[in-house]
């Protein structure tokens, strides 16, 4: 009850600035589909003290429409509208507005579990941790989705979970950590506009490698819709372009910062997964190249091979034993679909 003896401190407690310690930050671009379900998703959280940024970049369909609607409807949702430059810089200019402790990215066509924000804050306050790892669901539809697995670890620093992303043990994706705002207020942290796809990966690598505490958390906090045609289901040339450029950016990295020896193994194997991915989506202008290295790479350590599979290996010691009868061997493989 408000009294003449506590009114002044209910006046300047009121009078006092209210920061919220989440910052949720989406990009959006023609998201007008799922995004009232991703925006639902964030009203309805177990955990209130939030703030949303919504990034519009540059949308040509109704997006901008459902995201003033959504703004009107509550204060604690705020948007960007900006021209279209990408996910990256959309991701830099809600970081950027960002006023929260934590920074929760999460995806237009996405949608988070109704505690997720609850559990995420939770562990990261009770560990003092800088990033909370969390599984997630690959949605597909109500009635079909997978969980992403749970992690083998329950603390570690910033570079031995970059070792479980390469060795496929986790994630590089920014939607499934949750991070300390601090880790791009104490550092240098590069947004790369050039590229669409992986760029999520090279913002993750700059993050870990000033994190001294990564934990996990046990329960899934997301929704990852699978739609054929988004980013990572649409290989256009930019696409494949994109991809070898974001595993050459982070090799770079490592190399400049006296890292590459210690992660040199399972870099090696992400650069040859690399190129048979490339393969895979009928990208083959590299394809010699790309085997020569990796042929390279295997002769200094053989012990490789035994992580790759067999068609793969198959391939390498062709190679190993003539280019030029293992390039006709790729052929041969890509004629019967089989990469």
């Amino acid at each position: 009850k408000f009294t003449k003896k506590n009114l002044n401190t209910y006046i300047q407690a009121a009078m006092q600035p209210v920061f919220p310690l989440v910052s949720i930050i989406t990009p959006v671009y023609n998201a007008e589909k799922y995004l009232k379900t991703c925006i639902d998703s964030v009203l309805k959280q177990t955990y209130t003290n939030w703030e949303l940024i919504l990034v519009n970049d540059g949308s040509t369909d109704g997006s901008l429409d459902i995201i003033k609607q959504y703004a009107q409807l509550d204060v604690r949702i705020k948007y960007i509208d900006k021209i279209n430059e990408g996910p990256s810089l959309s991701r830099k200019s809600g970081t950027e507005q960002a006023k929260g402790k934590y920074i929760q990215y999460l995806d237009s066509d996405d949608f988070l579990q109704e505690n997720a924000i609850e559990y995420l804050t939770d562990k990261a306050e009770a560990t003092n941790a800088e990033v909370v790892a969390a599984p997630f669901f690959f949605y597909y539809s109500e009635n079909k989705m997978d969980i992403s697995g749970h992690f083998s670890f329950q603390e570690m620093t910033g570079m031995e979970y970059f070792n479980e992303i390469l060795s496929g043990r986790a994630y590089w994706s920014v939607w499934s950590n949750f991070l300390s705002r601090s880790l791009f207020e104490r550092n240098d942290i590069s947004f790369v506009p050039e590229i669409s796809f992986g760029e999520d990966a090279i913002l993750m690598v700059q993050l870990l490698y000033h994190t001294q505490k990564v934990v996990a958390l046990e329960q899934p906090i997301l929704y990852y819709r699978q739609i054929e045609s988004s980013i990572c289901h649409d290989i256009t040339p930019k696409r494949h372009e994109d991809l070898r450029t974001y595993t050459k950016w982070i090799e770079r990295f490592m190399i400049e910062k006296g890292l590459y020896e210690s992660y040199r193994n399972n870099l090696i194997l992400k650069n040859i997964e690399m190129a048979f991915l490339c393969m895979h989506w009928g990208y083959y202008e590299n394809a010699d190249k790309d085997m020569k290295r990796i042929v390279k790479d295997i002769k200094k350590r053989p012990q490789l091979l035994k992580c790759l599979p067999g068609r793969q290996r198959k391939i390498i010691k062709v190679y190993r034993f003539s280019s030029w009868l293992g390039f006709l061997n790729l052929m041969h493989y890509k004629k019967q679909g089989k990469l």
